[in-house]
C-alpha cells in the first residue's frame, strides 16, 4: 500500500511461548570478593562535612594490621603491627597507609575516578584493540574462559527489599600492578615479575600455565588462554580442536592485530601490561629528543578510549605530573586502594564515588548496613 512518501507492507503476526531456554552469555558473576570491602561512596553533604571521613573507614579496614597513630591522636602505635606513616604529611608524600616502596626515576600508576566513570565499556574495548586480546565467543564465555585485561564491575548499594533505594557503582578492575604482588611469589618460573618502574610483568615466553598467579590473584584479574584464539600456533593439521579463527592465518586479515603487540597462545596467563608497548615507545621518543618523558604524552589504551576522562595516568614520581596532584593534592581526601587491607600496595588508585544528594537512599547512619553488592 503506497501512502503518499513510501510504501508500507504488513502481516499479521501471532507471539506464543515455545517453553524452550535461550542461554545467555554474561561475565559479570564469575567474581566474586566475597563481600569484602570494596567501595567507598558517600554524600556530598557528608563529605563536605567531613572531608577525613575516606582516611578514617580506610584507617579502621586495615587497623587489625597497621598502626596509623596520627589518625587518632594521642595514640601509639602497637609494636606487633606494621607503622604506617609517621605523619599526614608523609602520608600525603607517598599515598599509603602502609610503607612505601622507594622507585628512582620512574614509577607508572594510575588513577580512576568512580564519580565520573559511567560504565559505558569504553575502555574494554579499547585494550582489546590495542593489546591483541582474544575474543573467545559466547561458548567459551559462559564456561568464564573470557580473556578481557580490563573489566567493568558493578556494584549496587542499598537494601534489596526496597528497589527505589538501589543504587549503581561502576568500577573499572585491571591489574593493580602490585608492589607486593601476590602471584609473582608463586609462579615457578618467574614469569611473572616486577620491574624497576612498578610494573607487574609478564613474560609470555617464560609462561607454562600453572594458573598459580590466577589462584592467588585477590583482584581475579588474570587469564589463561585455554584455546588457541589467534592461530598464533596454527598449523595446517592441528591435531587439537582449538577453535582457532583460521581466518586470522590471512595476511589481509591479520592486519587486525597490532604488530607491537605480541599474540598470546594457548597455555599461556596475560594480564594488563599498562600498554608497555606505547611506555617503550614514548621513553624512546623522548631519548631520541633529548629528554625526560613529559607528562601526558603516554597514554594507555583505556585512557584514551575514556570519553568522560576517569582515567588518569603518568609518572607519579614526578610531582608535577596529573597523577601525583590527584594523590597529593586536589583529589587526597578521596583517595583509596581497594583491598588495601592485605597489604598488596597496588599502583592503582580509585577516588570515591560522591553523590549529589542530600541522603542515599535506603542507607542510614550505619556504615554496616551500607551493603554493596557485586552483581
Amino acid at each position: 500500500m503506497f501512502n503518499g512518501q513510501t510504501f508500507e507492507s504488513h502481516h499479521d503476526v501471532t507471539i506464543a511461548g515455545t517453553n524452550e531456554f535461550y542461554e545467555i552469555a554474561i561475565t559479570q558473576t564469575h567474581n566474586s570478593y566475597e563481600a569484602r570491602p570494596i567501595l567507598h561512596e558517600f554524600t556530598l553533604e557528608e563529605f563536605e562535612k567531613d572531608p577525613k571521613i575516606l582516611l578514617k573507614e580506610r584507617g579502621n579496614e586495615i587497623a587489625e594490621f597497621a598502626e596509623i597513630p596520627w589518625l587518632e591522636e594521642g595514640k601509639e602505635a602497637e609494636t606487633e603491627k606494621i607503622v604506617g606513616p609517621n605523619t599526614e604529611e608523609e602520608y600525603r608524600i607517598n599515598g599509603t597507609l602502609y610503607p612505601n616502596h622507594p622507585y628512582e626515576g620512574i614509577k607508572w600508576g594510575m588513577s580512576i575516578d568512580l564519580s565520573t566513570c559511567i560504565g559505558c565499556g569504553a575502555c574494554v574495548v579499547g585494550c582489546m584493540a590495542e593489546n591483541n586480546v582474544s575474543v573467545v565467543g559466547k561458548e567459551h564465555v559462559m564456561k568464564s574462559h573470557e580473556m578481557h585485561w580490563i573489566r567493568i564491575d558493578r556494584y549496587f548499594s542499598g537494601k534489596i527489599e526496597e528497589p527505589d533505594t538501589i543504587q549503581t557503582i561502576f568500577q573499572p578492575m585491571l591489574c593493580q600492578h602490585c608492589d607486593n604482588a601476590p602471584c609473582e611469589n608463586v609462579c615457578p618460573v618467574s614469569a611473572t615479575n616486577h620491574s624497576t618502574e612498578g610494573l607487574n610483568q609478564m613474560a609470555y615466553n617464560r609462561c607454562i600455565g600453572t594458573k598459580y598467579c590466577a589462584n592467588n590473584c585477590p583482584y581475579k584479574v588474570r587469564h589463561f588462554n585455554w584455546m588457541d584464539w589467534n592461530g598464533a600456533d596454527a598449523f595446517a593439521d592441528n591435531q587439537f580442536e582449538d577453535y582457532r579463527r583460521d581466518d586470522l592465518n590471512d595476511d589481509l586479515t591479520r592486519m587486525v592485530l597490532n604488530p607491537d603487540v605480541t599474540v598470546r597462545s594457548r597455555g599461556v596467563m596475560e594480564k594488563c601490561s599498562f600498554c608497555v608497548q606505547r611506555l617503550q615507545e614514548g621513553k624512546l621518543a623522548a631519548k631520541k629528543a633529548g629528554r625526560p618523558v613529559k607528562d601526558g604524552e603516554i597514554r594507555t589504551a583505556c585512557q584514551q578510549a575514556c570519553p568522560t576522562d576517569a582515567i588518569t595516568f603518568g609518572n607519579v614520581n614526578d610531582r608535577g605530573s596529573e597523577i601525583a596532584k590527584l594523590r597529593k593534592d586536589e583529589q587526597m581526601e578521596r583517595t583509596f586502594y581497594v583491598l588495601e587491607h592485605i597489604h598488596t600496595l597496588p599502583n592503582i588508585n580509585y577516588l570515591a564515588k560522591i553523590r549529589n544528594a542530600d541522603e542515599i537512599k535506603g542507607i542510614d547512619e550505619k556504615k554496616d548496613d551500607f551493603l554493596k553488592y557485586h552483581i
